[in-house]
Parts: structure tokens; C-alpha cells; sequence
């Protein structure tokens, strides 16, 4: 007998060992949530719209790439990015389907063209890179960021959620001791003289750059880091210019 239930228990630990993970969807706007759920539901897996850091779903189903706060959160996750044609193919087929034959970003499908080198492109190669990096056990894309928001409160949440969602991390004091482990300070041109000015010169001492919100989908999207040159606040770049040309004199003096 109880080797019996010995056997039945051993048997029933690895069914639940080779069970995949149930999949989860999200879904873009433009998409009828009545019939996505119907369909998706009928296929035994779920749709969740209210996604978040802690509450992210495995596949999105979009009609294309933009860069709403959901899909930038996805794809700094390395979640499936999936043309519509793979839910409504699956569900005529009773089964899902490959996901690689629907998958944004994919040269061997003709979702779109990823040679336009435009923004849908862009993103759409860096949600299959970002999901493959991380399938292969790479660190998130935003691993090893360490940023403090120079924001109003309400505008620091959707950012926040972001560099989270991609392995990074927030600091929620901008002080002498942070300073020591912050690589960057992200505000806005409108937001540098209320909220970070007076930091300003401790900040050069640091060499932390001081850059606009768009560095971040910028650094998840391109193929390579972007130069935080380009995206340095105004007020910020007289200083940060001028450090680097300090830096540049004393590299040439030592190697006299």
C-alpha cells in the first residue's frame, strides 16, 4: 500500500514537473476585448489587461509596435510580441500555434518590414533580441542602471515601471551618498531648475549625466547604447561639456 502511494505521488510530481506555465495575454488598443477574451479563454489560457512590474503577461497581441507604457514594459520584460494573426490563427486551428512564425521583430515572417528603420522597426528587433537575451539567461536590458527621477511624483510612475521592468533600479534620494552609485539623473529641460539645479555641480564632480526621459526607450530600442550627449538636459550640458574637456586636457597632460 504504501509503496502504491508512494508511486501515485511520484507519478503525480511529474506531470506538475513538465506542465507549461499557463500563458497570459495582453492586448493592445484597437482590440476587441470580447472577442480576444472569448477566443483566448476557449484555448485555456487568460487575458489580463491590468498589467503592471509585479503583474506582467507572457504574450501581448498587437496590430503593431508603438511605444505606449505597455508595450515598452513588455518588451523590457522579454514577453512575446505577437501579430493579431496569432490569436485569430490559433483559434481557428484549436491550438496555439508557433509563436516565432507571428512574432514581431522575426526576419523570417513578413509581419512587417524591418528594414524601414523606423521606430516600429526598431522596437520590433529589440522585443525579439530582449526576449531571446533573456530566454539565454542575459541580464535585463536595463541591468546595472541606477537612476534617480528629478520629477514632479506624478510624472515619475510610467518611468519608474519601466526601468523596474527591465532589471534596473530607483533611487528615491538624490544625495552626496547616492551619488557614489548613480550612472544617471533623468528630469525634463522645465523641471531643472526646480527640481535639480542645486545638485547640479555635485553631479559633474560624479560624472553622472543628467538626461531627458527619452534616453530610455531609446537605450531599450537601438542596436547600440545611445551617447548620453544626446539627450543631456540643456541647462546640464555647458557643465558636462566642460568636464569633458578638463578630462580631455588632463588625459593629454599625463601623457606628456
Amino acid at each position: 500500500m504504501e509503496t502504491e502511494d508512494l508511486g501515485s505521488m511520484t507519478a503525480a510530481f511529474d506531470m506538475e514537473s513538465i506542465v507549461k506555465p499557463k500563458k497570459v495575454f495582453t492586448i493592445t488598443s484597437g482590440i476587441d476585448e470580447n472577442k480576444a477574451k472569448e477566443k483566448i479563454e476557449s484555448l485555456g489560457a487568460i487575458l489580463d489587461n491590468n498589467i503592471s512590474v509585479d503583474n506582467l503577461p507572457t504574450h501581448v497581441i498587437a496590430s503593431k509596435v508603438s511605444r505606449s507604457e505597455k508595450m515598452l514594459l513588455c518588451i523590457a520584460s522579454g514577453r512575446w510580441i505577437l501579430h493579431t494573426t496569432y490569436l485569430e490563427d490559433s483559434f481557428k486551428a484549436g491550438k496555439w500555434l508557433q509563436e516565432s512564425d507571428y512574432e514581431f521583430g522575426n526576419p523570417e515572417n513578413e509581419i512587417i518590414d524591418l528594414t524601414a528603420n523606423n521606430n516600429e522597426s526598431k522596437m520590433s528587433i529589440a522585443a525579439r533580441k530582449q526576449r531571446i537575451a533573456l530566454e539565454k539567461g542575459s541580464k535585463a536590458v536595463f541591468s546595472g542602471l541606477i537612476t534617480y527621477l528629478a520629477l514632479p511624483s506624478q510624472k515619475q510612475l510610467s518611468f519608474l515601471r519601466l526601468i523596474k521592468a527591465g532589471g534596473g533600479t530607483v533611487l528615491e534620494e538624490l544625495t552626496t551618498e547616492t551619488m557614489k552609485t548613480l550612472t544617471h539623473v533623468i528630469t525634463e529641460n522645465k523641471y531643472y531648475r526646480s527640481h535639480v539645479e542645486g545638485k547640479a555641480k555635485q553631479l559633474i564632480e560624479y560624472s553622472i549625466p543628467l538626461i531627458q526621459p527619452i534616453y530610455l526607450a531609446d537605450f531599450l530600442t537601438n542596436e547600440s547604447t545611445p551617447l548620453v550627449e544626446n539627450y543631456l538636459v540643456e541647462e546640464y550640458k555647458p557643465l558636462w561639456n566642460k568636464m569633458k574637456e578638463h578630462q580631455t586636457s588632463n588625459r593629454k597632460t599625463r601623457k606628456k
